[in-house]
């Protein structure tokens, strides 16, 4: 409770149900930070992701949060001004292309900007655990391993374990600016899906809106029809033949505008037979 109310947690949860719900997807983070410049002292912190598209999630990731995602990369633009004082050392550009391999749309960099991607990725190492009496566990070559065996304490049962631990990178697409360890078990993007359903294998992703936008556009469709009926409706509201409203100019003239109890037409009789408006 304490880190939702210090990050302002709602506004991140409410992003990412926001995209959920609209488009099928959203994303929030857990990040940690100093909690003074002058403290080596870390908080955690949850944070909204504003745009979903900026994060490029694990596709082999089947779990509904994320959980089970092996890697992850977050991306963000920088003004190039400010990511020479970030990385006084690090190409700004001029080394290397501006797009990014197999995506037309992912610019690295502009006239002004420089993208930066945070790279989250799991390492898998083999390790045996011990098992000894009291039911106290150990790994091989750990302090707890050596602290036990010190006691005169043999390990009853061991089996064969994957490991995992969570790598961290900043890269500007060109070379790694920063690396290190992450100190959690997951990677620590969450996920929140919408609708979400499989046809033949695929997977298929959708917000609550989808299914409505048929019938909007329908709907956009006749709307835009009726407004243009409307623009393209001649201005004078009655037809007549020449001479027909003679002697009674004043009763069709204020017909918009007084109740008249009836209106009267002089008849065209030039063809025989009397006109009908």
């Amino acid at each position: 409770r304490h880190i939702e109310v210090n990050s302002n947690a709602d506004t991140a949860y409410d992003t990412a149900f926001d995209y959920a719900v609209r488009m099928g997807w959203g994303y929030w983070r857990v990040i940690t930070d100093y909690v003074r410049e002058d403290s080596f002292d870390q908080e955690i912190f949850i944070e909204p992701i504003d745009n979903p598209f900026s994060v490029y999630f694990d596709p082999n990731s089947v779990s509904p949060d994320g959980s089970d995602a092996e890697k992850c990369l977050v991306t963000t633009m920088v003004a190039k001004d400010k990511f020479r004082q970030m990385y006084p050392d690090a190409d700004d550009g001029v080394g290397f292309l501006p797009r990014a391999t197999g995506d037309d749309t992912a610019e690295w960099i502009t006239k002004e900007d420089i993208r930066v991607a945070e790279y989250f990725y799991i390492e898998h190492t083999t390790d045996t655990l011990y098992l000894f009496p009291a039911n106290q566990t150990a790994f091989k070559g750990s302090q707890q391993d050596k602290m036990f065996r010190a006691m005169g304490l043999l390990p009853v049962r061991e089996r064969q374990v994957d490991r995992k631990k969570v790598k961290w990178c900043k890269t500007n697409g060109f070379e790694v600016l920063e690396e290190r360890d992450w100190a959690g078990e997951w990677i620590p993007v969450v996920r929140v899906i919408g609708n979400e359903f499989q046809v033949d294998g695929r997977i298929f992703i959708s917000g609550i809106v989808r299914n409505a936008k048929d019938a909007q556009r329908m709907y956009n469709y006749w709307t835009s029809q009726e407004a243009e009926m409307l623009a393209l409706a001649p201005k004078a509201p009655f037809i007549g033949y020449g001479g027909q409203f003679e002697g009674y100019e004043f009763q069709w003239k204020t017909a918009n505008t007084q109740n008249w109890p009836y209106l009267e037409v002089n008849p065209d009789v030039t063809d025989g037979q009397g006109a009908v408006l």
